[in-house]
């Protein structure tokens, strides 16, 4: 199967549900989690509500581990499919969507300037995040502010902590985090 592109995507060539024309909004979302849960969770009901006009959004995933798809992504110009099957009414339903919202995929090992770039934009305004209970642990690391950390609590401070001092401390726009663990 050829990998998605917007061009192709937007010329009706997969025909599967997508947003016609649609723009990649700045990113005022980092998802940090690339796997298929947020994916057709989030970022479906993301794409879903740009297309209705409810939200304009666009969303950065960065990858919680060196090894994810974030370069995977990249070279189907962040597009991927969402399959929904279920029951409606009583009557089975089946619905392919081509999830066109993600603007970007980070390697934050690869790409943690780009990382730190995302967190001090004043238009973030959310992260959404699901790591495992291994990624979520209280690890202790040395403070290297050119380098990502290994777990998630580390990733997140660090990022905070460039938001504030990049935006103005306390004045600093704030950041509404959607946590979507299971611990």
């Amino acid at each position: 199967m050829a990998s998605l592109q917007r061009s192709p995507l937007a010329a009706g060539t997969y025909g599967v549900a997508h947003t016609p024309g649609a723009p990649v909004y700045p990113v005022n979302i980092l998802q940090i989690g690339d796997g298929n849960f947020l994916r057709a969770f989030v970022d479906w009901m993301v794409d879903v509500c740009n297309g209705q006009g409810l939200f304009r959004g666009g969303v950065a995933i960065a990858q919680p581990l060196a090894q994810g798809i974030a370069g995977l992504l990249a070279a189907q110009d962040n597009l991927f499919t969402v399959l929904l099957r279920g029951i409606e009414g009583g009557q089975s339903v089946q619905s392919r969507r081509v999830v066109s919202c993600v603007a970007a995929a980070l390697n934050p090992y690869e790409q943690w300037s780009a990382m730190h770039a995302l967190a001090c934009d004043p238009v973030l305004r959310f992260v959404v995040s699901n790591t495992t209970e291994a990624g979520i642990a209280d690890v202790e690391e040395a403070f290297v502010p050119e380098t990502c950390p290994r777990s998630f609590p580390a990733k997140v401070a660090m990022l905070l902590h460039a938001r504030f001092q990049t935006l103005g401390g306390a004045a600093a726009p704030g950041l509404v985090f959607l946590p979507c663990e299971l611990i």
